[in-house]
């Protein structure tokens, strides 16, 4: 009996203490469960990132909050981060500010929230929970909350704008409180950070063949060519050449494609050159004034005539009636290869919107032949095209009506600022001692139809590719010290950059659009005088020409043949860097 009592009484014992152990272990987690902190709020949706090098931009992704930090890095590709990323922020402790376990794991490029390439531990969360966010020397405990919400809410000089070195939206926390953490800083517009395009880009690899600087691609892939007197340059949709020598310029756009520039006269203290072009198997020539500005040589178109202007009234302003004009391409190749892209308008009400269509009509004409001189396109493709009929083309994005009327209005513009120029003397142009603003940086004039191939780097990072018949509007008057502006993809067919594409171009390109712009208006002038109270159209009033700027210069017999040695040059060239492959010393 006694060993019963005992035995019930330790039994008792251990009932007691265990209960007890059971209450203080409730109590406990009933007070954490009271200060426990209040759920976030849903995660925004993260800006878009920037148009890739394709007509549909993909859709934005949203940024993922949970328990196991799983943010989604805005690098361009929808990357999930993850605890196995090298060089990723491990802030352990008791309560991380971004996460209830301690545990903050950003992923995405190496240290996904740096804010420059020497930041180590940028997002060093204290024992205490606040997130203190140390960027270095900016915003050193900017964006301290205590729940984590809005973890990096940058105070300084864009320290985290979201483009930081390669790791777009790098510190879009993924934790239990770390929602909208920072993503692209705001509108992420294209001032926010000036070396986002620098830091997004790769650097290209520079070497030396022989007597040739040879620049390569991030890919691999030849970009430039330098040698003497020479530059190849193989752009997104072909090779473009240019030589300089003896005071003469050869530049080759493809097979049979380009001109030579030389001195031509001296006029009113102003120099002229003039262009001797080859272009489907025919030469021509044009003369350009030459000006500086910036230190840099520009070049001007000269009309060799003008109109009377009563024909340049009748060419602006509306016509009677409406007319109906058929033109005569519609089963050529060229136009069954871009009829998703381009249509011509059913009627027309002046002049303007048919030079509209002649110029579209002219550079996507001259886009195709470039194209199948260079072998982009394969055989079967333009088979294909001649038998598809007006309805073959699929896919792509058409000009927008808006786009085309842009075009239409700056042609009527120039009409009248060409009558104007007929009447003043001719067009004469005065020498200046100064810098002259080229016309491309003209505030009346922001729409440009492009006229070559060009490459742009968009504001992510990215390479591609404009070609004739492609529209661009330049956002911004004031060229930087590179002498780019800013513009933005308007129309473009699907082979080139996306429609909403921002990037930069040269001024000295878009001056070479601009003067492009006014020779194919000219030429479409000349074909409308001809045609005139034809096929639809309406009589036009006196079409006789008066002396232009400068007399029309003759094309030089040899611009073929000199188009052709060069060509031959640059082959050359390129064969010498494939054969010498990876043996050349880096610069």
């Amino acid at each position: 009996m006694k060993f019963d009592s005992n035995a019930r009484k330790t039994t008792i014992r251990w009932s007691v203490l265990v209960l007890a152990v059971v209450m203080v272990s409730t109590l406990g987690w009933s007070q954490k469960k009271q200060n426990k902190p209040a759920a976030p709020p849903p995660p925004h949706q993260s800006a878009p990132p920037p148009h890739q090098p394709q007509h549909q931009a993909p859709p934005p992704s949203a940024s993922r909050s949970s328990s196991s930090s799983a943010g989604r890095s805005n690098s361009g590709m929808g990357q999930r981060s993850s605890s196995t990323s090298t060089g990723t922020n491990r802030s352990q402790g008791g309560g991380s500010g971004s996460q209830a376990g301690g545990m903050n794991r950003n992923s995405g490029t190496a240290n996904a929230n740096r804010s420059n390439a020497g930041n180590m531990n940028a997002n060093r969360s204290s024992a205490g929970g606040t997130n203190a966010n140390r960027m270095g020397t900016n915003n050193s405990a900017a964006g301290r909350n205590a729940t984590g919400g809005n973890a990096n809410r940058s105070g300084g000089a864009n320290a985290n704008a979201g483009r930081n070195a390669g790791g777009g939206n790098a510190n879009r926390s993924g934790g239990a409180n770390g929602a909208n953490a920072n993503a692209r800083g705001g509108a992420n517009n294209r001032g926010g950070n000036a070396n986002a395009r620098a830091a997004a880009r790769k650097p290209d690899r520079t070497v030396h063949v022989g007597n040739k600087t040879v620049a390569y691609r991030p890919d691999g892939k030849v970009r430039t060519i330098q040698t003497k007197g020479m530059v190849i340059h193989n752009g997104m949709h072909g090779r473009t050449v240019v030589t300089e020598r003896n005071g003469h310029r050869i530049v080759s756009m493809g097979r049979g494609r380009g001109y030579m520039e030389r001195p031509y006269l001296r006029r009113g203290g102003r120099a002229y050159v003039q262009r001797s072009y080859y272009y489907g198997g025919r030469r021509y020539a044009y003369a350009y004034r030459s000006y500086y500005w910036r230190g840099h040589p520009y070049y001007g178109y000269a009309p060799a005539y003008y109109y009377r202007p009563a024909y340049y009234q009748w060419a602006y302003r509306p016509w009677p009636g409406p007319a109906y004009y058929r033109w005569g391409y519609y089963q050529d190749p060229w136009y069954n290869s871009y009829n998703y892209y381009y249509r011509p308008y059913p009627s027309y009400p002046s002049a303007s919107p048919w030079l509209t269509d002649y110029m579209f009509s002219e550079q996507l004409r001259q886009a195709y032949e470039a194209r199948q001189n260079s072998g982009v396109f394969p055989q079967w493709t333009e088979l294909y095209a001649s038998l598809a009929g007006p309805a073959g083309g699929d896919g792509g994005t058409p000009i927008p009506k808006e786009v085309k009327q842009s075009i239409s209005d700056e042609v009527k513009q120039e009409l009248e600022a060409e009558q104007n120029a007929a009447a003043s003397s001719g067009g004469q142009q005065s020498g200046g001692s100064g810098d002259e603003t080229p016309k491309a940086l003209d505030p009346n004039f922001t729409v440009f139809l492009v006229s070559s191939n060009l490459d742009i780097t968009d504001d992510g990072g990215n390479e591609c590719g404009l070609t004739p018949g492609d529209v661009i509007t330049r956002t911004s008057d004031t060229a930087g010290d590179d002498n780019k502006v800013s513009v933005t993809v308007n129309a473009s067919k699907k082979e080139d950059c996306a429609v909403g594409t921002n990037g930069q171009v040269d001024v000295s390109d878009l001056q070479e659009m601009y003067n492009s712009f006014h020779q194919t208006m000219d030429a479409g002038l000349k074909t409308l005088a001809e045609n005139q109270g034809k096929s639809g159209l309406p009589a036009a009033p006196d079409t006789t020409t008066t002396p232009g700027e400068v007399p029309e210069p003759t094309a030089d017999a040899s611009v073929d043949s000199d188009l052709q040695a060069q060509q031959q040059e640059a082959e050359q060239a390129e064969q010498q860097v494939t054969a010498a492959g990876q043996g050349a010393d880096n610069q």
